[in-house]
């Protein structure tokens, strides 16, 4: 079992956590990790499947890049488990607060409006297979999570992971904050797109996260 050593997740982080790191995220505000308990609450089916996956597509990678490239120069040392919890807790802001170890997008574009287009354009593109671990460090770079493709029918990566069946990928866009209720060019939301493709189940999920939002919003 994936989750019998590891109490906690990050989910929008995608990484599992031991009871120190999670005190230490949990610290850093929802806006930075949400935090929450694998062996306790309820969890559907879809949010489990996405935590196994993306574990599977090597999340944390994303976040420690630097340290496990072996060309990089980054001299920062990965704490042990034996280490205090002041050494975990810089070390983690580091990680999750400036981003100091993931991979800096390197184009030839310097503008940064120009910068986030591209980054986007490639979250879009990314959303439609299972590659959960391109599509976070896009993110993580900075790609618009909301991004309208004009060229792709005005559509979201959201309404795109939709139409492709990829579940695991709208956990991770609903995260971040993908607007369930945004539309296409021909008026259609991403719950339309899961339901005409024949993905009923993904289009329930969907459906059922607009009822989250909604409830976040009262």
């Amino acid at each position: 079992n994936l989750f019998i050593d590891v109490p906690f997740t990050s989910l929008n982080r995608g990484i599992l956590l031991c009871i120190d790191c999670a005190s230490v995220h949990r610290s850093l505000g929802s806006h930075v990790s949400v935090v929450k308990a694998l062996r306790q609450g309820t969890w559907s089916p879809a949010v489990l499947n996405y935590i196994n996956l993306i574990n599977a597509h090597g999340a944390n990678s994303v976040w420690e890049h630097t340290l496990l490239d072996p060309n990089s120069k980054q001299q920062k040392r990965k704490p042990s488990p034996k280490d205090t919890i002041q050494v975990k807790s810089t070390f983690i802001r580091s990680k999750h607060v400036n981003l100091d170890f993931i991979l800096k997008p390197n184009f030839q574009n310097d503008d940064s409006t120009g910068l986030e287009i591209e980054l986007s354009k490639q979250l879009h593109a990314s959303v439609r297979s299972a590659n959960l671990e391109t599509s976070l460090r896009l993110l993580s770079q900075g790609a618009n999570i909301n991004f309208v493709h004009t060229e792709k029918g005005s559509t979201t990566p959201l309404q795109m992971a939709a139409k492709c069946g990829q579940g695991a990928q709208v956990e991770l866009l609903l995260l971040y904050g993908a607007d369930v209720n945004s539309t296409d060019i021909n008026g259609h939301t991403a719950t339309d797109l899961a339901q005409q493709n024949g993905f009923s189940a993904l289009a329930d999920r969907l459906n059922e996260a607009s009822y989250e939002v909604t409830d976040r919003i009262i």
